[in-house]
């Protein structure tokens, strides 16, 4: 599945929750600046093994990550490298029941 465009789009909570036959999702063209919700995005998506979540996929505005990978139990791959969090209030459960990921891709934090 590709997903490209919809500036206009606030929350993408449940997007693709309980697509348990989903096994890849490209959000490279996805333009999700205005999004504030991603609760529950990718919940129960058990068959998705990789996931690039760069590109035009901007999380800069959204306050609410809870659950958001909770049962991507194929999950071995994410790379949220170009994630900027600083809006995020939730992270309750995110990688919840992703028993399979090894790696994980993000920022650099530096310490000053």
């Amino acid at each position: 599945v590709k997903i490209v465009g919809m500036s206009s789009i606030t929350d993408c909570q449940k997007a693709f929750a309980n697509a348990i036959n989903l096994q890849s999702v490209d959000l490279t063209e996805f333009d999700s600046s205005n999004v504030i919700n991603m609760d529950y995005m990718f919940y129960k998506c058990s068959k998705i093994k990789t996931l690039n979540l760069t590109g035009l996929f901007d999380v800069s505005n959204v306050t609410n990550f809870g659950n958001f990978f909770d049962g991507c139990s194929a999950l071995t791959d994410l790379n949220i490298t170009t994630w900027q969090t600083t809006e995020a209030i939730t992270f309750y459960s995110m990688f919840r029941n992703c028993s399979s990921l090894e790696h994980i891709a993000p920022t650099a934090v530096t310490s000053e």
